[in-house]
């Protein structure tokens, strides 16, 4: 894979196979977003990071299976993730890339960032063929199970190893490739904390949206969206009819008008504590639907 970028609100990032000298880096990302989860009470990864990960780490970058994405303005590293196309928790078919360690730096939450890296592995391993992404989590992981889902992927069951139970994932990446054509569309659920003293500017501004941003909405091929408000809390209703929704997030995300409106509008919210890592809405399950 050679190197590439994407478009996010943070900036535009830049996507390179890892180099023995961007060690120090990963364990950076690694060790600060697993500090961010148990801070939570997400007990994804172990921190302070356990002993051997870094060795273990250092063969991952020889082997060519991690990645670093870095900011193009200041070549700050901000995540990490590795890609194999293997994997001991699943059957050996050849049909699938697999990804762990998705992670974030502090600074690159609430950009999208994750959506649009998966969006770009989604990417690569359609080019290559492959009919399935495939990734795990700790099955009591709850926040980040919702986040996986609400993006399209489908449990396959736990694994146990070890002391560890895991939940597995897949996406069919021929599946939505082929959404388009049979007009499928997707309903979303998201939930955001509003700070009650900002909730009257929160309504004025939404009276009267920007409509560069109206547009871009609808360009991104999202419909019938709507907010409410209830105490301390935003629920988000809107219906997306793409074919690539991970794109079309970041194509929204790199939008000028739109990073403006959220500039305004982020200082007014606060995000839920329980949310999957790389939200700042955080994505619900659909319990029920009737038509």
């Amino acid at each position: 894979m050679s190197t590439t970028t994407i478009e996010t609100t943070l900036d535009t990032l830049t996507i390179i196979q890892a180099q023995p000298d961007d060690l120090a880096a990963i364990m950076a990302i690694l060790a600060e977003a697993a500090q961010r989860l148990q801070t939570r009470g997400i007990q994804q990864w172990a921190f302070p990071p356990p002993l051997g990960l870094a060795a273990r780490m250092a063969g991952e970058i020889r082997g060519g299976f991690i990645y670093l994405a870095r900011r193009q303005t200041n070549n700050e590293p901000v995540a990490t993730f590795r890609l194999h196309h293997q994997d001991d928790y699943w059957p050996d078919d050849g049909l699938a890339g697999y990804v762990h360690s998705l992670a974030l730096c502090n600074s690159a939450q609430g950009h999208g960032i994750g959506h649009a890296l998966l969006g770009w592995v989604q990417e690569q391993l359609r080019q290559q063929q492959r009919h399935y992404l495939r990734l795990d989590c700790m099955a009591d992981n709850g926040a980040l199970r919702h986040y996986y889902e609400a993006q399209g992927f489908v449990y396959r069951g736990d694994v146990v190893d070890g002391e560890y139970k895991l939940a597995r994932y897949e996406l069919e990446l021929s599946l939505k490739q082929a959404t388009r054509k049979g007009n499928h569309m997707q309903r979303y659920g998201q939930v955001l904390g509003i700070k009650p003293e900002n909730l009257a500017e929160y309504s004025r501004l939404h009276a009267a949206v920007w409509p560069e941003v109206l547009k871009t909405i609808h360009t991104c091929n999202i419909r019938n969206y709507s907010i409410f408000h209830k105490d301390n809390l935003l629920f988000a209703y809107f219906e997306y009819i793409g074919d690539d929704f991970a794109a079309d997030m970041a194509k929204m995300a790199a939008d000028p008008v739109t990073q403006e409106w959220w500039r305004v509008c982020i200082p007014l919210q606060e995000p839920l504590p329980t949310r999957a890592e790389g939200e700042w809405w955080a994505n619900m399950n659909e319990v029920f639907h009737t038509e």
